[in-house]
């Protein structure tokens, strides 16, 4: 009965090993064109806007690599503006080793953002986008819980020269926001944050600790600690947050 049992076993996992290298295989056939294609596509029905990318690659090995450049997001019609998202490069790495252990392991880099926050002569936003989805299946969603299926880690997330406008009402002067440089990255149990920026020509440089992400998100609170300087003002925020779902905790 035992040597029975044991070979079912072992045919099953068989099975499914086959099923994963084939459907890895296929993947990796698929060409970098019909990728592009498919977001390119799945971006515009969701967001109703247009949507293109100059360059785009995807490798599948023990990790899932992605490279974009010249990435455009369309602005709402009435704007005068064409664009509201242009993106320089993008680079996006997930560890899919890590990923089949409940763990995503990410690591994500853009260079050269620029985003147009913008209100209309209604009142509309320019980020109010038509997902296509009802208001009913809106309302399901929001009912719905929210359960949390792998633990994030971010490995690094890296921004630089990212440019924020925001016009809040037309015809008035852009105010922006200069990213000059972020960085999010955990190289121990901890996730530490370094980040220099200018608001409206105001110098804001900061740098600490987050505590572990992953309990952050959803098990208990962590200590929260940065330090930095508002042009010749120091500044010092301390305290702790999380868990952040299902409902946002901080205390500073």
């Amino acid at each position: 009965m035992m040597t029975k049992v044991l070979k079912i076993a072992g045919s099953v996992v068989a099975s499914l090993l086959g099923l994963v290298i084939i459907v890895f295989l296929a993947l990796k056939l698929i060409t970098d064109k019909q990728y592009s294609e498919w977001i390119t596509s799945a971006v515009k029905s969701t967001t109703g806007r247009d949507f293109s990318m100059d360059t785009f690659s995807l490798d599948l090995g023990t990790s899932f690599d992605v490279r974009a450049g010249g990435v455009r997001l369309a602005n709402a019609e009435w704007s005068d503006q064409a664009d509201m998202l242009t993106l320089g490069a993008l680079e996006a790495q997930v560890n899919l080793l890590a990923l089949l252990k409940g763990v995503a392991d990410v690591r994500i880099v853009t260079t050269d953002v620029d985003v147009l926050v913008e209100t209309g002569e209604q009142g509309e936003s320019n980020w109010a986008l038509d997902s296509g989805a009802s208001s009913e299946e809106e309302e399901s969603d929001e009912e719905g819980s929210f359960q949390l299926l792998i633990e994030p880690l971010i490995r690094e997330l890296r921004m630089e020269d990212v440019v924020i406008s925001l016009v809040t009402e037309p015809g008035m002067e852009a105010r922006k926001a200069v990213l000059e440089s972020l960085l999010i990255e955990t190289p121990t149990d901890i996730t530490t944050l370094s980040l220099a920026a200018t608001v409206d020509g105001i110098a804001i440089d900061l740098a600490g600790d987050l505590g572990d992400i992953g309990s952050v998100l959803t098990e208990a609170p962590n200590p929260l600690r940065l330090d930095g300087q508002i042009e010749e003002n120091t500044l010092t925020l301390g305290g702790t947050w999380g868990p952040l779902y299902p409902k946002p905790n901080l205390a500073l």
